[in-house]
């Protein structure tokens, strides 16, 4: 998220986005339940806002583990809710150091979406980008 009117400045955190972005989760939960697609949708908004910022990668990381437990108890682990919330909560945890688990996060997703939308979709593409870059980062070129 980018503070300001130009595209080349540095990512900083905005605290106006930022409260906004949990009021709308805050809102969610009272309206709706903890346990509501609504709060599920607003953790993720949270999450992307806090990760996009550099804001709080914790707390990001634990938005989105939060969306995918829920996600897969609610629609299944194979929905393709479920597997974005499983590539988000990937990118988190590769951007936060724990390269092992989002292998592990990363694989899912990819495969999840191959046999659900073909190798050619864009949100396949991106997934395999995303698995390809990791293995490259750690090492693992020819896998």
């Amino acid at each position: 998220v980018i503070c300001g009117s130009g595209g080349d400045e540095a990512k900083v955190s905005c605290p106006e986005e930022d409260k906004q972005a949990r009021e709308l989760l805050r809102e969610a939960e009272q309206q709706y339940g903890s346990d509501s697609m609504q709060a599920c949708h607003a953790a993720v908004d949270l999450a992307t806002y806090l990760a996009e910022a550099d804001s709080d990668l914790e707390e990001a990381g634990s938005l989105y583990r939060r969306a995918l437990a829920f996600l897969e108890a609610r629609v299944g682990p194979d929905h393709l809710d479920t597997l974005a919330a499983a590539d988000n909560l990937a990118v988190s945890l590769d951007n936060g150091g724990c390269r092992e688990e989002a292998l592990m996060l990363y694989r899912r997703a990819a495969e999840g979406r191959r046999r659900q939308l073909g190798i050619k979709h864009p949100y396949t593409l991106d997934s395999c980008y995303n698995l390809a870059s990791a293995l490259w980062q750690d090492g693992q070129a020819k896998e």
